[in-house]
């Protein structure tokens, strides 16, 4: 995936530009008899050589399923990602907000 301002027309000041990035999901099983925590798992959005990418990025929201206490996550500072413990599979989304120069 790529991040593009892809715009149809430029000024002098803005130049358009693409920015690859890589996101995705991890989890490991818990050692655990706790129904409610059967993995420890994370969603993340990161650059695919792990450049920084705070430059472009703002802050990237990640949006859980309603059952959690706070869906929304918002994460202002790398490592953009959100890292929580459950038992089962939803979507999620990620909304990505690009800094104010671009």
């Amino acid at each position: 995936m790529t991040i593009s301002n892809d715009q149809s027309s430029t000024s002098n000041s803005q130049i358009p530009f693409t920015i690859p990035i890589l996101y995705g999901t991890a989890s490991v099983p818990l050692d655990t008899k706790d129904l409610n925590s059967d993995f420890r798992w994370c969603v993340f959005l990161r650059h695919p050589n792990g450049e920084n990418l705070k430059p472009y990025i703002k802050s990237v929201t990640f949006l859980l399923h309603e059952s959690f206490d706070t869906p929304f996550r918002r994460i202002t500072e790398e490592p953009f990602a959100v890292i929580e413990t459950g038992w089962g599979e939803f979507n999620i989304q990620i909304l990505i907000e690009l800094q104010d120069c671009f």
